[in-house]
């Protein structure tokens, strides 16, 4: 008989569950951190400045970036 009435109950209480009930209560309020614009204009100067003084052929440049790249791939 006991089990009759904890049954009964539970089922009470799963019939006034609501997915809309306004009391959201197992959800955690959500934190949102501010990052700095990406801004890369500088790193770019400083790139091209390097590859402005490099005396290497076209052909010997793109070797050299295709390497560098395959290097930093490798890596990950």
């Amino acid at each position: 008989v006991l089990n009759i009435v904890r049954f009964s109950s539970f089922s009470r209480k799963i019939h006034r569950y609501s997915p809309t009930e306004a009391a959201k209560v197992y959800e955690k309020p959500l934190n949102r951190k501010t990052l700095p614009i990406f801004e890369p204009q500088h790193t770019l100067e400083i790139l091209r400045s390097v590859y402005d003084e490099d005396t290497r052929s076209e052909e010997e440049k793109r070797q050299k970036l295709v390497e560098d790249y395959l290097e930093v791939w490798f890596l990950n």
